[in-house]
């Protein structure tokens, strides 16, 4: 019987084995059971510098790199209980010129308890993946500096990958979550849900580029605004597999573009306003006024009238007069809160300024609460009075707005002021449902707001913080029992003498001059002009014009007056021309100069008028207050010219 073909090659084949032994580049070996080399192919001298003679029957651990020690003996020993293969091991072999190569290992345990081991170096393609790792640590550095992430979506698999920067966004754990397609369009705005597909299946019909802005919702419930931009990617075929595309949130982006379109509509509004409240000034001024003055000369009037008649017509005056008078509080405050001049800390009642503030703030608060004050305060302030306003309607509508409403009867906003030592200090508290203690520590941070989306900028508590701390204050959220109570703290102003609201004694009293002082009323408002002559011409002798050009005409003829009241906004020639005009050719007269306005002045101007003495009184105008103010004025620089001729 003839050798089979095996048989009769079988020293080709043993020839064959040999040539693949010493040609193959893979590292082959046996290993003894107690980890010594038994035999090693003729590569390892090539890859490591290693002889066979230096490895055969020396413990291959001597030759591992010493980090790597454990990890290998720990997976040898395990192989050789256990009987099972190893596949992939990765560790790294000394080089004999000092340095090391990576190697894979695959080993088999195989008679006598030995191992045959095949080992592949692959220290380029553990330096490609240790640059591909620092290329994405640079990235996800970069992505974390901009606020930008990136993610790619395998169509044929089906699974977003996402960078650390998307999970951030998203609000999720890469240790722990692993998004899938449907769930990566469900984090989605149930309303935005349906956009974002088409966006995404147009682009692999179309192959074209999409970029779209949308609401993302994490598992806390909390919504951002989101940009995402994707491009896809087509195999050779010309097929879609794969969309790449990058991923930021613009949620504070958006909001501070808001705010700033938010702050232009409202300058903008207060501007329209203090123009409104300006023309109410006039009018209101002539009605308040002839109200004041008919009340005060009724006897006079109605000489003969019954009583009942009498009494009925107080009743009336009083009522119009008490309108009047609220309109005017009303455009007062409209007024100061649209003021747009530079802030200046000035002595403030803020008693006053908490009656201000709940007038804007009365239409949310009625339907929501009991208004309750306790305004015992005694001293004046130092900030501005526009701001302090705008922080006090600011804290009563958040107030306002954290309770229901049509249930005012079972709440109530407390709003309490009193002296504090250096200080005053207001606190504004409800009975809402409060600050949860986990946020209060973000309650003044920027575009932090607890109110629903859409409700709230989150800029509100930080403008009333940085307002309060710019006038060397403070605010604070206290703890409290019940609903939310803040509590401000004011530096107290000192009051000097001639300073507004704080004049002394002595400047509002003294005889009446045998003779009356002549005064100059300079209006573009017949009505006003008129009434204003009615209230003083039984303190002054009064001289009228009705525009500025006419007042310059009296003034350069040289005519002599004791003092003028001047409207500020004339047509072609305005109140601060006239004063200028005087400045420069009858400067005796600048100090007995009053402005009579609605509006407000620069902190330029208002710097120059006091430097010059020339007083402010606003309207609509209290004509006994007025005339009181006027006589003690005139008494004032009368007492102040004695002085001067006496030295």
């Amino acid at each position: 019987m003839g050798k089979s073909l095996v048989e009769s090659n079988s020293g080709l084949v043993e020839s064959l084995k040999m040539q693949i032994l010493e040609t193959t580049p893979d590292l082959l070996a046996i290993c003894s059971s107690e980890a010594r080399f038994l035999w090693v192919s003729d590569s390892w001298q090539e890859a490591l510098g290693w002889s066979v003679a230096d490895l055969v029957d020396s413990p291959f651990l001597d030759f591992v790199l010493e980090s790597d020690r454990d990890r290998t003996l720990a997976e040898f020993e395990t192989m050789l209980r256990e009987g099972r293969n190893a596949t992939q091991f990765h560790n790294r072999y000394r080089h004999r010129d000092g340095g090391h190569r990576w190697l894979e290992w695959n080993a088999i345990v195989v008679e006598g308890n030995n191992t045959l081991c095949v080992a592949r170096d692959i220290s380029e393609r553990k330096e490609q993946e240790l640059r591909e790792h620092e290329r994405m640590r640079q990235m996800e550095m970069a992505e974390d500096l901009v606020g930008l992430g990136s993610w790619r979506v395998d169509l044929k698999a089906g699974r977003p990958i996402w960078s650390p920067k998307v999970y951030e966004i998203h609000g999720r754990d890469p240790e722990t979550y692993t998004p899938d397609m449907e769930e990566a369009i469900e984090a989605y705005h149930v309303d935005d849900r349906e956009r974002v597909s088409e966006y995404v299946e147009r682009a692999v019909k179309e192959h074209t580029p999409f970029e779209f802005e949308a609401r993302i919702v994490r598992p806390s419930g909390e919504v951002r605004l989101v940009r995402s931009r994707g491009v896809p990617e087509v195999d050779q075929d010309g097929e879609v597999v794969s969309l790449f595309g990058v991923f930021r949130d613009v949620t504070e982006e958006r909001g501070i573009e808001e705010s700033m379109r938010r702050s232009e509509r409202m300058a903008s509004i207060g501007t329209m306003a203090a123009g409104i409240a300006h023309e109410i000034n006039n009018p209101l001024s002539y009605v308040l006024g002839n109200l004041q003055l008919l009340e005060e000369d009724l006897d006079e009037f109605t000489a003969g009238a019954s009583d009942d008649t009498l009494a009925g017509m107080r009743d009336m005056i009083a009522d119009s007069a008490a309108g009047a008078e609220r309109i005017r509080k009303i455009v007062d405050g409209v007024r100061s809160f649209t003021r747009v001049e530079e802030s200046v800390a000035q002595a403030v009642d803020v008693n006053a300024a908490v009656g201000a503030a709940v007038s804007f703030a009365e239409h949310e608060l009625k339907v929501r609460a009991v208004l309750n004050l306790s305004l015992n305060a005694t001293r004046p302030a130092w900030i501005d009075e526009t701001q302090l306003v705008q922080v006090l309607v600011n804290l009563l509508i958040n107030a306002a707005q954290a309770l229901p409403e049509g249930c005012a009867a079972d709440h109530s906003v407390s709003v309490t002021t009193e002296d504090a030592g250096r200080f005053l200090s207001i606190r504004v508290a409800d009975t809402g449902p409060g600050v949860p203690p986990e946020l209060r520590e973000r309650i003044f941070d920027p575009f932090y707001t607890t109110k629903p989306v859409g409700t709230g900028t989150g800029l509100g508590l930080s403008i009333c913080h940085t307002i309060i701390e710019q006038c060397g204050g403070s605010i604070e959220l206290e703890p409290s029992q019940r609903g939310a109570r803040f509590h401000i703290k004011l530096p107290v102003a000192a009051a000097a003498p001639g300073d507004a609201g704080y004049a002394s004694d002595s400047d509002s009293g003294g005889a009446e001059p045998p003779s009356l002082p002549s005064l100059l009323i300079v209006d573009d408002e017949p009505a006003v002009r008129h009434m204003l002559g009615r209230a003083l011409r039984k303190n002054f002798a009064i001289r009228q014009a009705g525009s500025g050009r006419e007042a310059l005409r009296l003034i350069d003829a040289g005519t002599p007056f004791d003092m003028i009241l001047c409207d500020v906004m004339m047509p072609e020639v305005a109140g601060m021309d006239v004063l200028e005009r005087l400045r420069a050719v009858r400067p005796e007269l600048v100090p007995r100069f009053v402005f009579a306005t609605g509006g407000s002045f620069s902190e330029e101007v208002r710097s120059a008028l006091q430097r010059d003495g020339v007083e402010v009184v606003r309207k609509p105008i209290e004509v006994i207050a007025l005339r009181e103010h006027l006589a003690a004025r005139m008494q004032k620089l009368e007492r102040i010219s004695g002085t001067a001729l006496a030295t």
